[in-house]
């Protein structure tokens, strides 16, 4: 990475050992020639920090060191009879257009092999001459590369194109056709008859017409609806190899699939029917509960959207920049970002409190609302390396942002661009681990706060006015698709929260059925080598060993299983012998998989054949109350172990490589923001070595019955409710087994409910995640568009202004019923009675906080989490709706009530040494005293002073007090 002029200072005097050997770009020069000479010059320029690379070449070409093979050569040359050239050429020797007499001259060709190769010259000879478009015809596009890199920052740059007509890594057919349109859509002339010939004995090659208007970019296409595979004609495609057999009288086959003898009797062929035919259902039911993403085109777009309205970019300072920038962020995005958008610049490390400053003193002079908010925080280089607290830089950042945008009320949705944390194609290689950490965080952040948060747009390294119209287009969606609709304008059906923009266009995030399971001839899946070990890591815990037995039972012999207590874990002892007993040799080991150095010692102690990594800690936090520390915690268990031993086996031949993922990090679950982040950086690191070409299997895991996380009974039936039922393991081996068999990479395995859990999961926000999913589509498609409450509230009372007061209740009622029922998992409100009380209902402290959120969604009316105690039953619940919604009072009291929760999430995070705290704490003890003498005598208005308490308290107080008032534990 030098100038020739740099190079060429180094040269001097050496003109016997090294030379230039090629120029191929402004600061791209190869020099060749002595090994040890051309080493020195390597090392010099990177000691200037400059890069260099070594070639893997049989020659020394363009060097002194050909001067013995030149006589030779000059021979040969003069036995060739060359004939006058019919096109221009421009000479490689020389850098310009080459004349007749130098191309039929024997000795220029020998100058070929000895003198530098002048490629940047060429390229400026061909722009010099007004050469706008370059076809590379090669086996890769390696020059075109170097040719772009030869006109960069030059004015013309705009106007050139350069086109492959070859990739190494794709099919040539394919590449050629891309090729050839690139240079037609660039105002090149082709020879379509030469290109597309017609075939008159070939249906459909027949060519047509283009409109002759530009393209609308509206998809027509049919989307392709995936089949459910339990419905009729899945149990046929498993069984068809078997009836295929049966119809060419194929023995050898049948007896196979049976696992019989050729010559064995109907009275063993019948049982092994009966037992082949118990194996295909379940096999069926375990691909049924079997799904993966999908990257869909996304036509939604036209491309000149613009966003109106008030933004605000929050970027990283950075050293080389002006404070008021903070960072280089694109102009164009700029521009096109409302009117003046401010950036806010954010230092390294700031923590929640700093960052709640940086916005109050950036909206501070604001008289209107801001629209929208968009974070670069994830977007630049190293956002997705592991900081100081063991968590990549871009996944706390984004996390300080959504609090302090929640501290200080910031308007406007919330998106956050990222840079490479996700891979939407098989050519784009793997996502970065760290960054697609804030992706899952992110899924998280919608289902809590749906209000703030607009979404994840992932963008290409290189920004150019496609991008950014793109990505603006995407933005406008929260106001109202570029009208500039403001902050309520919220994410309902048909908005896309999750997308990929590239040059190829925007892409979006679905969740779609994985189908059957191709299992190769070759049946389940078995550990590669005897040699080897399998590795188990968590593998004393309920999941761990239940692996390490079905392991055993798949032909281990070699049994490695580590946690953090080894053989001094519950259980362990009794664990180890049983596999022994099984014929395994067992190791039960202490071994932090945080550990690099701990990692590489039990590698190179016992050699492994095959890798699952079912370790992980779970620690619930809502997004508000999420702490760096428990971030930390949650990537150390999940991430970090599975980082080292990914490292640490690359240049092994792994039978398998698996994680144990969860459905938290694929589409979220509330109050698991840092355990989704987590598992969506270990589908991360699996895409990245199947990009790579090594083994690698994430398994994102929906509950399991009798062990894992979610094993406790109320748990169980919790989630039942909500639409998830726990997989039994041994179901759920199987699944793993043939997701195993199949080769698969990303799978999501759970046994899903979509009527009940697409129902919940959109009852406050839309998720188009689920839109090809033919069960979920209709919830997916009819969530609530997001309001803000005294949108709801005019809404209803608009639609209720002229009935009368029988009919208000009744309507009312039958908000808070329905509300109920989702709440409950139940298909209706008729399942919700209206007189029975709410615990007898099956009501608990999350659905209790649940039901308050949703039926404030819906109505506009600010109620407390205890909303269940303080109104028993629905019907009394309703009549306390209504009073609100239609009583003179109800602005005073819903304005009160609103500040009163305001201050109570303010208090919740003041620091332990917050100099203001004696003055606030002795203000409200003075209000809380008035409130209280101006209710004594009055039991009505001493509940009312409970109640008040109760919404200064924190979540886990409230849960703590509904519970014991419910009657539960």
């Amino acid at each position: 990475e030098a100038s020739e002029a740099e190079v060429a200072s180094l040269l001097v005097g050496r003109a016997d050992e090294v030379g230039v050997a090629a120029v191929n770009g402004p600061s791209s020069v190869v020099v060749s020639g002595v090994e040890a000479a051309v080493t020195e010059i390597g090392e010099r320029f990177r000691a200037r920090g400059a890069r260099t690379r070594r070639l893997s070449v049989s020659h020394a070409f363009h060097s002194p060191l050909m001067e013995p093979m030149l006589a030779e050569f000059r021979r040969v040359a003069e036995g060739v009879a060359y004939g006058r050239p019919s096109l221009s050429v421009v000479s490689n020797v020389t850098g310009e257009l080459a004349t007749v007499e130098e191309l039929t001259d024997p000795e220029y060709w020998v100058r070929h092999v000895r003198e530098a190769v002048r490629f940047a010259d060429g390229v400026a000879a061909l722009t010099a001459q007004g050469v706008t478009r370059f076809v590379e015809i090669g086996p890769d596009g390696t020059l075109t590369a170097m040719a772009r890199g030869c006109v960069e920052g030059e004015a013309s740059g705009g106007e050139l194109s350069f086109v492959p007509l070859l990739r190494k890594d794709r099919p040539e057919v394919e590449s050629v056709l891309a090729g050839v349109a690139g240079v037609f859509v660039r105002g090149q002339q082709v020879d379509w008859s030469a290109v597309l010939p017609e075939v008159p004995t070939v249906p459909g090659t027949d060519r047509v017409d283009l409109p002759t208007y530009p393209f609308q970019r509206e998809r027509y296409w049919l989307s392709q609806r995936r089949p459910d595979p339990v419905t009729v004609g899945h149990s046929a495609e498993l069984d068809a190899p078997f009836w295929e057999a049966v119809e060419r009288d194929d023995l050898d086959s049948l007896s196979g699939e049976l696992d019989i003898d050729q010559d064995a009797p109907w009275r063993e062929a019948l049982p092994a029917l009966a037992s082949w035919r118990q194996r295909r259902r379940a096999e069926s039911e375990a691909d049924a509960w079997r799904y993966r993403v999908s990257w869909e085109p996304y036509g939604g777009l036209s491309g000149t959207e613009r966003v109106s309205g008030r933004w605000l970019v929050v970027v990283p300072e950075s050293s080389g920049t002006t404070e008021s920038s903070g960072t280089a962020v694109p102009e164009e995005l700029l521009a096109a970002l409302g009117t003046e958008p401010r950036v806010v610049p954010v230092p390294a490390g700031a923590e929640r409190a700093d960052l709640a400053e940086r916005l109050r003193a950036a909206t501070a002079s604001d008289t209107e609302p801001i629209d929208g908010v968009v974070s670069l925080l994830a977007c630049v280089e190293g956002a997705g390396e592991v900081g100081a607290g063991g968590v990549p830089v871009g996944v706390v950042g984004t996390l300080g942002l959504v609090q302090a945008m929640g501290d200080v009320g910031v308007g406007g949705r919330l998106w956050v661009l990222t840079c490479g944390a996700v891979s939407v194609g098989r050519v784009e290689g793997g996502p970065v681990v760290g960054l697609a950490g804030v992706w899952g965080l992110g899924r998280v952040v919608g289902l809590e706060w749906p209000e703030l948060w607009g979404g994840v747009v992932d963008v290409p390294g290189v920004w150019d006015g496609r991008v950014v119209s793109r990505v603006v287009g995407v933005l406008g969606q929260s106001v109202g698709a570029g009208a500039g609709a403001g902050a309520g304008a919220g994410p309902g059906a048909g908005v896309e929260d999750q997308v990929a923009v590239r040059g190829s266009g925007v892409w979006v995030r679905r969740v779609v059925r994985a189908g059957v399971a191709e299992v190769g001839v070759g049946g389940s899946w078995v550990p590669g080598s005897e040699a080897g070990a399998v590795l188990v890591t968590g593998g004393t815990g309920a999941l761990g060993a239940r692996v390490a037995r079905w392991a055993v039972e798949r032909g281990a012999r070699k049994l490695v299983l580590t946690s953090r207590r080894g053989s001094e874990a519950p259980g362990a002892a009794e664990l180890e012998r049983e596999l022994t007993e099984l014929g395994a040799e067992t190791s039960v080991l202490a071994c932090d998989v945080t550990d690099p150095e701990a990692v590489a010692r039990l590698l190179d102690q016992h050699p492994v054949d095959a890798v699952f990594h079912a370790a992980g800690v779970l620690d619930d936090a809502s997004v508000g109350e999420l702490a760096e520390s428990t971030l930390a915690a949650s990537w150390s268990g999940k991430v970090a172990g599975a980082v080292h031993l990914d490292a640490l086996t690359r240049d092994r031949e792994l039978s398998a490589f698996v994680v144990f993922s969860s459905i938290a990090g694929v589409w979220g679950s509330g109050g698991q923001g840092a355990y989704a982040a987590s598992n969506a950086a270990l589908d991360a690191l699996v895409e990245s070595r199947r990009a790579a070409g090594l083994a690698g299997t994430s398994v994102a895991w929906g509950p399991w019955a009798e062990a894992g996380m979610a094993a406790d009974g109320a748990a169980e039936e919790q989630l039942r409710r909500r639409g998830l039922s726990p997989l039994p393991p041994r179901e759920a081996l199987r699944a793993l087994g043939r997701v195993l068999s199949a080769g698969e990479g990303a799978v999501v395995v759970a046994d899903v409910d979509w009527s009940r859990f697409a129902a919940a999961f959109t009852s406050r926000r839309a998720a188009p995640l689920f839109a090809e999913l033919p069960e979920a589509a209709p919830a997916s498609a009819s969530a609530p568009v997001a309001r803000t409450d005294h949108d709801a509230a005019s809404e209803l009372a608009r639609r209720l202004a002229d009935a009368s007061e029988a009919e208000r209740d009744e309507a009312v009622l039958t908000v808070v019923r329905s509300c109920a029922a989702r709440a409950l998992g139940y298909a209706g409100p008729k399942a919700v009675e209206s007189q029975r009380a709410f615990k007898d209902l099956g009501f608990d402290s999350l659905t209790a906080v649940e039901l308050r959120d949703q039926l404030s969604g819906e109505t506009g009316v600010t109620l407390p989490a205890t909303l269940v105690f303080d109104h028993p039953t629905p019907k009394d619940l309703a009549r306390h709706v209504s009073d609100q919604l239609f009583s003179d009072t109800v602005e005073d009291s819903a304005s009160v009530i609103a500040d009163l929760e305001r201050i109570a999430g303010a208090i919740s995070r003041f620091s332990p040494d917050y100099d203001a705290r004696a003055v606030i704490e002795a203000r409200l003890r003075r209000m809380l005293s008035e409130l209280g003498e101006s209710a004594q005598g009055d039991p009505q208005d001493q509940k009312a002073a409970v109640s008040q308490q109760l919404d200064t308290a924190s979540d886990d107080e409230i849960f703590d007090f509904i519970n014991q008032e419910l009657g539960r534990s």
